[in-house]
This record gives structure tokens, C-alpha cells and sequence, in this order.
């Protein structure tokens, strides 16, 4: 879906910004720009309510975008994209190889949440979005995000499979990479803790074992003995209104993640 390019002051620009890719012919002000981004993201996080020049520097952005052509944006399907880590940034790698190449400049995000439900997209704003629309159809396709072009790039007679909500819901990229980090290190940490199936035993057996049980689970808080589990468990909280999501509540883990994603080399 080809669409006018977004404003400065729009939500959905730069929404991702901690994960955009900037695909920028010039290497040393794509570097300038992501110094002055890693500066914003420092203070978001010291004083969330302050001014940070977010949008002075969305401003920037779109300025030096528009020196290059005509601005528009390209929205592209990828509703089975994985969320793991490593396929995220392969995912990165080649959007920006493939959209360099075709001189497509701009800026790519991973949204994977609007206010339609069950809606992962790329969003590319920046000059040749017709070709860059085409570009990451077929990259999206190639990894197995979605079954075809047209559907990709919903053409013809292709029926969006998403649901409209009436309050705007959306998830953030780097949360939901996070998460399932999460999931995944709780259950290899389950998996290492599971017995073997226990045997049959008759009612004052498992009295006593229950008995047993018990003071032992106790000594071990007491003592911390199972300082893996406690260390794991006090990474993460359980968010109020939804119980059953494991959110991630560490701000300088979360920056790490980030870092170990901007340092990958593009080039």
C-alpha cells in the first residue's frame, strides 16, 4: 500500500525508533544520525515527560530524506514474522542491503501492532517507495512472513486477515522480542529443573514426602539456595491488566539489547 509520506509529528513515524532502520547512502551521516537518536533514547529514559528533541530531529530526518526525491509511504504485510532475536536482525540486515541497492533511502520499521489486530507490517518511508513496496514484498515472501506478493502488498482482490479494534492497541517491537527471550529462558530453566516421573507411593509415603517437601522449600528461601530462579524471576514482573504476559521491567538489559541490535553491521 503506497501512501503520501508521514509527517514529522505523526505517531507512526519513527514509532520503532529504537529499531528503524536508516538506509542512507551515506554512511557517515547515517552514523551522525543514529549518535543523536542513542542521545533522545537517554533522556526519554531519565525524564519520559521533558522535552528530548524527538521531534526536532524527526524534523531532520525528513528534511535530509526530502533532499533526496519524493517522499512517500509503503506499508507491507508480514503477519507470521518471527519474533526472535537473531531472525529480527536478519531481517535487518537485509532490508537495508536490498533497499541500498535499489536506491531506496529512507526509513524502515517493524510495527507489529496498529489499531488493527493482528497486523505486523513493514512501514518505509522515504524516496522509490513503489520499488521499495515491491523489495520487501519479496524479502518477506523469501523468508516465509507471508504466502505470496499480493498478499504482501495486498493487491487485487486480497482480504486483509485482521480485526478492527475500537481503541488503538499497539505492541512495540523491542518488548515483544523481550518477552519471548523471556518464555524462552523460563522453559529451558523448567526443562533442566523437570524429574523423572515419580513412582507410586501409598498416602502416609506422600504425607511424608509432602512433609519433607515442604520444610525443604522452605530452608531454600530462607537460605536462597535457588538463587537462578529468584535472579530470573526478579527480571521480570507481571503486568496488572494482563496477567498472563511476562513484560520486561529492566531498563539497562533492555539498552544492552539494543545496543547488541545497532552494532550489527549493515555494510
Amino acid at each position: 500500500m503506497i501512501q503520501p509520506a508521514r509527517k514529522p509529528n505523526s505517531v507512526s513515524f519513527l514509532r520503532e525508533f529504537k529499531d528503524a532502520i536508516f538506509i542512507l547512502e551515506n554512511e557517515d551521516l547515517r552514523k551522525e544520525l543514529l549518535n543523536e537518536l542513542a542521545l533522545i533514547i537517554k533522556k526519554k529514559q531519565e525524564n519520559p515527560n521533558a522535552k528530548n528533541g524527538f521531534l526536532a530531529f524527526k524534523k531532520k530526518l525528513i528534511s535530509h530524506l526530502k533532499d533526496l526525491g519524493d517522499l512517500k509511504t509503503a506499508n507491507i504485510w508480514c503477519r507470521n514474522i518471527s519474533l526472535d532475536e537473531d531472525d529480527i536482525i536478519n531481517l535487518e540486515k537485509i532490508l537495508f542491503k536490498e533497499l541500498l541497492e535499489y536506491n531506496c533511502y529512507g526509513v524502515a520499521e517493524i510495527h507489529l501492532q496498529d489499531r488493527e489486530i493482528n497486523s505486523p507490517h513493514i512501514q518505509y518511508v522515504g524516496v522509490n517507495a513503489d520499488i521499495a513496496e515491491q523489495v520487501i514484498a519479496q524479502i518477506i515472501v523469501d523468508l516465509g512472513y507471508e504466502a505470496d506478493i499480493q498478499s504482501a502488498m495486498s493487491k487485487k482482490n486480497f482480504i486483509p486477515f485482521y480485526q478492527v479494534a475500537e481503541n488503538i492497541i499497539s505492541l512495540d517491537l523491542e518488548t515483544e522480542i523481550t518477552n519471548k527471550k523471556t518464555a524462552q529462558e523460563l522453559e529451558e530453566y523448567k526443562a533442566e529443573k523437570k524429574s523423572p516421573k515419580a513412582p507410586k507411593f501409598n498416602i502416609k509415603d506422600m504425607q511424608r514426602l509432602s512433609d519433607e517437601y515442604k520444610i525443604n522449600f522452605l530452608n531454600s528461601m530462607k537460605n536462597h539456595s535457588n538463587a537462578k530462579m529468584k535472579n530470573l524471576l526478579n527480571k521480570y514482573k507481571i503486568k496488572k491488566k494482563d496477567s498472563h504476559k511476562l513484560v520486561y521491567d529492566n531498563f539497562d538489559i533492555k539498552l544492552k539489547m539494543y545496543k547488541k541490535r545497532k552494532m550489527t553491521k549493515f555494510k
